[in-house]
C-alpha cells in the first residue's frame, strides 16, 4: 500500500487495495489504471484560477486521455508544450482521499534537431484538478532543471586508433583539463576504410557531446558518422553535428553533437578502459592539423516534481511549461507518478 494520509478516523477503502503497488524502489505507483492516447481539451467546465476553460478559452495544451488498461508508466514523445496524461477521470475517483503528496518522476532525453549552443533548461509545472469533471484546476509551483552536463571529469574517455583498433592513443586526460594547450590530436584522421576512428566514452549512456576545438580545425569537406556499442558498432540515429561551422566540413568549429539515445547501449573495454563508448568516423580524410581541446558529455534529465493532493476525485497533469535554449529540441522519455 502507498502511504495515504486520510482524515482522522477514516480508513483506506478496500477498493484502493488493488490500485496501488510497491514499485520495489521505495515508491508506489498506480497500476491497472486507465492510461491512453491524448485527445482534446480536458473539459469545457474546468476552471483555472476562477477562469472558465473551454475550447474557446483553453489552458494551452491541456489534455486528457482515452482510457486503455495498462500500468502507470507512460512513454512520452514530443513532450514540449504538452501535459503527459496519467489517468482517466474514473481512476482518480477515490472519495475518501483527503490529503496526500504526489511526485512525478521524469526521465527525459533532450536532443537537438538543430545545432545547440547552450544547455537547455526545462520548466515543469504540475496541475491538480479536484472535485470531478466540473472541478477546479490548481497550478503547482514551477520547477526548472538544466540538462545534465559532465565536464572536467576523469569519467570522460577519448582514444584514437589508426590501425583498425590494434593500438589506441589515450587522450582522456588532455580533453578534461580545461587547458587548450593540451588536446586530442586527430591530425589527418582518415576514414573507417583506412582503419581510423576516435572513441569517446562515459560512465553511463549519454545523449550528446560538446567538442571544444583549438584554433586548428578541419578545413576539408568531410561528414561525421557516430556509432555506439551494443555488441557490435551500430549507427546512432537522428545525429545532429553542431561542429559544422563551415558548410560540409565536420569539426570545422566547436559545437554540440546530439543523437537519439538507444536502449541497448552496453559498456565495452577498449585499451584496458571500460566505458559506454561511441565511435566517430569521417567520410573523407581531415586536414593536416585538427585538435580537440575539451570534451563534455550530456545525459538524460532525471528529476522529481512534487505536488499536494487535497480533496477527492482528483486528476493530475504535468506540463512542460517552458523550454529555454538556442536551437530546436526534441524531448522523449517517461513520466511516472508515485504517492507518499
Amino acid at each position: 500500500m502507498a502511504d495515504i494520509i486520510l482524515q482522522q478516523g477514516q480508513s483506506v477503502p478496500s477498493t484502493m487495495e488493488t490500485r496501488y503497488q510497491d514499485m520495489g524502489d521505495g515508491t508506489h505507483a498506480l497500476v491497472g489504471a486507465n492510461v491512453g492516447t491524448i485527445v482534446g481539451p480536458v473539459n469545457a467546465n474546468l476552471q483555472v484560477g476562477g477562469v472558465d476553460v473551454s475550447p474557446a478559452n483553453p489552458v494551452p495544451d491541456m489534455v486528457k486521455v482515452v482510457p486503455t488498461v495498462t500500468a502507470l508508466h507512460r512513454t512520452i514523445t514530443l513532450l514540449d508544450g504538452k501535459y503527459p496524461p496519467l489517468n482517466s477521470d474514473a481512476a482518480w475517483a477515490v472519495n475518501s482521499l483527503y490529503y496526500a503528496k504526489a511526485r512525478f518522476f521524469c526521465d527525459v532525453g533532450i536532443r537537438g534537431t538543430t545545432a545547440l549552443a547552450d544547455d537547455p533548461q526545462l520548466t515543469f509545472r504540475p496541475y491538480v484538478r479536484n472535485g470531478g469533471a466540473g472541478g477546479y484546476v490548481a497550478a503547482g509551483e514551477s520547477v526548472s532543471y538544466v540538462r545534465p552536463r559532465l565536464y572536467d571529469n576523469a569519467a570522460i574517455k577519448c582514444q584514437k586508433t589508426a590501425d583498425n583498433g590494434a593500438n589506441y592513443t589515450d587522450y582522456s586526460a588532455a580533453v578534461i583539463d580545461n587547458n587548450v594547450a593540451t588536446y586530442a590530436d586527430i591530425d589527418a584522421l582518415n576514414t573507417l576504410a583506412q582503419q581510423d576512428w576516435v572513441v569517446i566514452g562515459g560512465p553511463v549512456p549519454f545523449i550528446g557531446a560538446a567538442l571544444a576545438m583549438t584554433a586548428n580545425v578541419n578545413t576539408n569537406v568531410s561528414a561525421m558518422t557516430i556509432e555506439y556499442w551494443n555488441g557490435a558498432w551500430t549507427a546512432l540515429t537522428n545525429l545532429v553535428d553542431g561542429t559544422i561551422a563551415v558548410a560540409t566540413k565536420t569539426l570545422s568549429g566547436s559545437g554540440q553533437i546530439t543523437w537519439t539515445l538507444p536502449a541497448d547501449w552496453i559498456p565495452s573495454t577498449i585499451n584496458g578502459i571500460t566505458a559506454y563508448y561511441m565511435r566517430f568516423t569521417v567520410s573523407a580524410q581531415l586536414s593536416a592539423t585538427v585538435e580537440i581541446a575539451e570534451i563534455d558529455l550530456f545525459f538524460r534529465l532525471r528529476c522529481g516534481i512534487d505536488c499536494q493532493v487535497d480533496g477527492d476525485d482528483v486528476l493530475l497533469m504535468l506540463q512542460t511549461q517552458d523550454i529555454a535554449c538556442t536551437g530546436t529540441l526534441v524531448l522523449a522519455g517517461t513520466v511516472r507518478l508515485s504517492w507518499r
